[in-house]
């Protein structure tokens, strides 16, 4: 992971000296750049969040039989979109 992180906040800091904001992305201009790596980031956060914790959901599928029907699975992936949102709207404007 390390070799992900620290190209990037050294880049960061090589640019934006001791102005580097926490957020490498509150660094950057408001413009259309800005707003697409915001859409790409949401989209990554929603589906890779799906994917790690697709074992729990089938664990707990298993655990308490839950029958197979179509319903079910639109059901169920619809209250994994609105908890994977709520997770991640409640991190991002965390206060600190």
């Amino acid at each position: 992971m390390l070799a992900f992180y620290f190209p990037v906040a050294l880049a960061g800091f090589v640019i934006f000296g001791e102005n580097t904001q926490e957020v490498i992305i509150g660094n950057m201009d408001k413009n259309w750049l800005k707003t697409g790596v915001i859409i790409l980031i949401t989209g990554h956060l929603l589906t890779a969040f799906n994917i790690i914790l697709n074992p729990v959901y089938q664990g707990f599928e298993h655990s308490f039989s839950a029958p197979n029907s179509e319903f079910l699975h639109i059901y169920i992936l619809i209250l994994k979109f609105v908890l994977n949102f709520e997770y991640i709207f409640a991190m991002h404007t965390k206060r600190v």
